[in-house]
């Protein structure tokens, strides 16, 4: 049997599943996403699989860190803004199985 996680207790001081994190791209744009599960995926939340190579290159880094993302018109370096805990309509969302 596969069971999702609520991702509760998940270090949030580095980016990663279970986390919120803020992205800034080079040409000021603001990005908000969040990590979580190997099939989980929601575009009007922005949750992402952290199998993704968006979530993937994030992996490990803090808030303050400069790092390489993928982009339409390839990788460009991008500032990690923020690394947070999950937002409430996240949780709820995951509460509701992902639907």
């Amino acid at each position: 049997i596969i069971r999702g996680t609520d991702f509760a207790g998940f270090p949030t001081d580095k980016a990663g599943p279970g986390t919120a994190v803020t992205i800034r791209r080079p040409d000021g744009r603001i990005e908000k996403h969040v990590i979580l599960g190997e099939w989980d995926r929601d575009e009007s939340l922005g949750i992402l699989s952290c199998e993704s190579k968006l979530a993937q290159s994030l992996a490990g880094h803090k808030a303050g860190d400069d790092v390489s993302l993928p982009s339409s018109a390839g990788d460009e370096v991008c500032r990690l803004e923020e690394v947070a805990p999950l937002p409430d309509p996240v949780r709820a969302w995951i509460g509701a199985g992902g639907q």
